[in-house]
């Protein structure tokens, strides 16, 4: 944690996908993030969301890169001037490609569960879910899939940040001992390889499916039957390959 920039290190194994989760506060003016690298490539902004729905509140951010240098790198952030930043890096094998955010929630409040957010991940991938708080209170007791890293403010700036990750269905939550501004994301990750074992389907066949629908394909406007004559077409062509 400090004032922008900050410069760290990290460690991963070559090939690795690095996700960097940034939570910042202007002090009562907005919190914009740039110049975030590793090893001094440009990492990918992936989506970001205002703690308590306000710019005014903090900004939560989360960048990827895709076969990130291996061994010790150097990791550097700059932010907006005179903003206070908690930020930390988590690396992962046989990951080829990070989702752009959709999934964002934010609000105020205190107590137990005070922090929620319900994940459902595809192709049985994990998906990596970043909380984060700004003011007074300390988040504790996080539940849902597992648990990377965790900053529990409650002293400095009053930034508190958790990145935990899950492979299947689940509502991740956090108390706060007190009243507080805070925001949440999650983001799909995706496997390097088709070839391993996966549970599921490869694509999500409802989007899929929307996404036909609505671009009008073929005379139904749908995705295409593979009709009797097409059936018979491929039996007769075997057989005039002899493979049949």
């Amino acid at each position: 944690q400090g004032s922008a920039p900050l410069v760290f290190s990290h460690t991963a194994t070559p090939g690795a996908y690095v996700l960097l989760a940034v939570v910042g506060y202007g002090h009562d003016s907005g919190c914009e993030f740039a110049a975030v690298t590793y090893g001094g490539e440009p990492m990918t902004p992936l989506g970001q969301v205002h703690l308590g729905a306000t710019a005014s509140d903090g900004t939560l951010g989360l960048f990827g890169l895709a076969n990130a240098p291996g061994g010790q790198q150097t990791v550097h952030v700059t932010a907006s001037a005179g903003c206070s930043v908690v930020v930390n890096t988590v690396s992962y094998r046989n990951i080829s490609w990070a989702a752009l955010v959709e999934e964002t929630v934010s609000g105020s409040g205190s107590g137990p569960n005070a922090l929620s957010q319900s994940v459902k991940p595809e192709f049985g991938q994990p998906v990596v879910q970043v909380f984060a708080n700004r003011g007074n209170a300390v988040m504790s007791a996080l539940t849902g899939g597992t648990n990377r890293w965790r900053y529990p403010a409650g002293t400095g700036a009053g930034i508190g940040l958790a990145i935990s990750e899950a492979t299947a269905a689940t509502v991740f939550t956090a108390d706060l001992d007190g009243h507080d501004h805070w925001g949440a994301l999650a983001v799909q990750l995706g496997r390097t390889s088709i070839a391993e074992p996966m549970r599921g389907s490869l694509a999500p066949t409802d989007r899929f499916r929307a996404a036909v629908q609505q671009a009008k394909i073929g005379p139904i406007n749908d995705i295409p039957r593979v009709t009797p004559e097409v059936i018979l077409k491929y039996v007769t062509d075997l057989q005039l390959l002899g493979l049949l």
